[in-house]
């Protein structure tokens, strides 16, 4: 019932500059043949389930303005959702791959991307992943068919945690977050960085409960006389630390922080975060995208919609550059490597030996209101690129 614009894409990608690499020049791929690319999108439900849905719908709009074709070849898009069950996802990546999937985005749960990396590499399949996933592959060999675009969730916290200790924004914080491996790697980055910066950790917590109650902890960190709480919650937990902490009237005295604003949001407070995209951004590409994304589905994007619709993006401007053609997947994935493009959330570039460099970071406050969140950009700040790939396992 939309129209949806087309984009004029020539004016801000560098995609020529791609034929000059033997490996991935176009005469190098062989057709597979006249049907459709199987585009195939690995997400998951439970807790993933709104962050799946948007990534979907980010790929759908960058798919639509492609006009659903490249190379003279329809773009077709297959989708399997992994259950709570662990190792689902591999059986689901299985199955799009068996159904003719030649691309893969995905997956929605960061804790098996080994698993998934050990898959792709195997079959030689490209997979562009759309969440922060790197630093679970840290310990193992990168492949050259797995290129993230998304900062991982410590290279977010680590330039956050500088920014407020170098401001003196917060001076005594309160670190709460579940007890799981990635969000202590995420505190631990926080930490480092805050305290180097000059801040003060007062109190350390990790609740284990699914359904956790945090009143116990809330009083602590008043006890503790901390004026900032940081904290690492999403879906149903973040509603309850929500609720729990206005009711305990904390919100007029303690500040909230985040890796990230959508993650948390305390009733009658503001949260600040270090996120890689806001609707609110002031750029020819995210306007466009924006304008796009809300006229389609009506409402505005998040951060996993812009991520979803870079990913495909990126497979759209690899596919443009070998003329549709996808059967050789050594070279797919070697310009899928060096496409580069200005994204709504700024430069994108995936790069399998430095993933998740994020180009641009931005210190964000959100705070509810009566038309839905209202995100105001504070600052930019670069994060940074260190090297994962290597590390441990050879192979």
């Amino acid at each position: 019932a939309y129209e949806i614009p087309k984009r004029d894409w020539s004016s801000d990608v560098c995609s020529s500059d791609l034929l000059t690499d033997d490996r991935a020049a176009p005469e190098t791929l062989r057709l597979a043949g006249d049907g459709a690319i199987r585009l195939g999108l690995l997400l998951a439900g439970g807790r993933h389930a709104a962050a799946s849905e948007d990534i979907a719908a980010g790929v759908a709009l960058a798919v639509a303005e492609a006009n659903d074709r490249v190379g003279g070849r329809r773009i077709t898009v297959l989708r399997e959702d992994a259950s709570r069950q662990s190792g689902d996802t591999v059986d689901k990546a299985r199955r799009l791959i068996a159904a003719g999937a030649e691309v893969l985005i995905g997956p929605a749960r960061p804790g098996e991307m080994p698993a998934i990396r050990d898959l792709v590499d195997q079959e030689r399949i490209p997979l562009v992943v759309p969440i922060p996933g790197a630093r679970a592959l840290a310990a193992l060999q990168c492949s050259p068919f797995v290129l993230h675009l998304t900062p991982a969730e410590d290279q977010i916290a680590a330039p956050l945690g500088t920014w407020l200790g170098e401001r003196k924004t917060a001076k005594r914080i309160y670190l709460l977050a579940p007890d799981e491996g990635q969000a202590r790697e995420t505190v631990a980055a926080f930490k480092k960085s805050f305290v180097a910066a000059g801040g003060e950790i007062v109190g350390e917590e990790y609740v284990s409960a699914p359904n956790p109650d945090f009143s116990p902890y809330l009083a602590k960190l008043r006890l503790m006389d901390a004026d900032s709480v940081y904290a690492l919650f999403q879906g149903e937990p973040a509603g309850v630390l929500a609720r729990q902490f206005g009711s305990m009237g904390l919100a007029k005295r303690v500040a909230v922080f985040g890796s990230g604003p959508a993650g948390l949001h305390p009733e009658k407070a503001a949260v600040t975060g270090a996120i890689d995209y806001v609707p609110s951004l002031d750029t020819p590409e995210n306007r466009r995208f924006r304008e796009a994304f809300s006229r389609l589905f009506a409402r505005l994007p998040t951060e996993h919609a812009a991520r979803g619709y870079d990913a495909a993006r990126a497979v759209i401007e690899a596919l443009q550059v070998t003329e549709g053609r996808t059967e050789d997947r050594e070279a797919l994935s070697a310009i899928l490597a060096r496409v580069w493009f200005m994204g709504p959330r700024g430069p994108i570039r995936a790069d399998p030996r430095r993933p998740s460099i994020p180009e641009r970071l931005y210190i964000v406050r959100a705070e509810e209101g009566s038309e839905g969140t209202k995100y105001e950009v504070l600052d930019r700040v670069n994060g940074n690129g260190t090297d994962l790939c290597g590390v441990g396992k050879s192979g």
